[in-house]
């Protein structure tokens, strides 16, 4: 028999995830796709004070429980993020599935890793008495491994505010929507005064966590805009260097590779102009 427990506070669901060994979830979507039959489940769905988003000045912190609905519904969540949300899934899994989920499924295949790191976004850890805050990239170490002890629960996503002035995101898909991705995409820069003062870029699906290429990140920002754009094919050819790809169930390395470097020159070429 499937034990449930459903605490309705925070206080309380910390006490049993001490207490005794638990799958926690709180929408399901992943969980109820291949489960233990006889797993001791935690669902955290009840607890309200998960479910917020605010605006906290230089950041926000959005509730572990928030659903991909809501934060499709909310005016202050950032544009790139939303769009790697909305062609997740089908409705009915976008008003249940969280964003805490997406992250603690610790997927590579999962859509909003490469937002949020792009976000420098850090994750609250709780458990009773104490709590700490880490960075998501540190967080999430390989398929399905993540930085959580058996007592903590991730309970917020801290996501600091950024003055991208262009953003891009794109996935590759068996279908429009609704689909798991083949590889995904997520750029933002801040282009001012004919400078690329910040230069981000993530992938999904490549490598077991959110792929980021920090040296060649480094090697465009700061530089003139018409510099960069130029230099597009070395650009391009250094990150043909350093991105490694395998043979999946859904594609090739060698055409995830070929979509990577073309995601990139679309993303340098758009620069300077309205978001993508």
């Amino acid at each position: 028999m499937v034990a449930q427990n459903k605490p309705e506070t925070l206080a309380e669901a910390l006490r049993i995830r001490a207490a005794e060994h638990v799958v926690v979830y709180a929408g399901g979507t992943d969980i109820m796709v291949d489960h233990d039959p006889h797993a001791n489940f935690l669902f955290i769905n009840g607890i309200s004070s998960l479910k917020h988003i605010e605006d906290r000045g230089d950041h926000l912190l959005i509730g572990a429980g928030v659903t991909y609905a809501e934060l499709l519904r909310s005016d202050i969540v950032p544009e790139l993020l939303k769009r790697s949300i909305v062609e997740i899934a089908a409705p009915a899994l976008k008003n249940i599935a969280t964003l805490g989920g997406n992250i603690c499924n610790a997927s590579p295949l999962a859509d909003t890793p490469p937002v949020l790191s792009l976000y420098d976004t850090t994750l609250i850890l709780e458990k009773t008495g104490s709590m700490r805050e880490m960075r998501m990239d540190d967080f999430m170490l390989g398929l399905k491994n993540i930085d959580l002890k058996q007592d903590e629960l991730l309970t917020y996503i801290k996501i600091p505010k950024k003055d991208f002035t262009d953003i891009y995101y794109e996935k590759i898909a068996q279908r429009k929507a609704a689909s798991i991705s083949k590889i995904s995409f997520a750029a933002a820069a801040t282009v001012q005064a004919g400078l690329v003062r910040t230069f981000r870029f993530a992938f999904g699906s490549i490598s077991k966590t959110p792929l980021r290429l920090p040296e060649l990140e480094n090697m465009v920002e700061g530089r003139p805009l018409h510099e960069v754009k130029a230099d597009a094919d070395r650009i391009v050819a250094l990150a043909d260097e350093k991105i490694e790809t395998r043979d999946g169930k859904r594609s090739t390395g060698a055409y995830r590779k070929k979509v990577a470097l073309r995601m990139i020159r679309d993303f340098i070429g758009t620069l300077g102009q309205t978001d993508s």
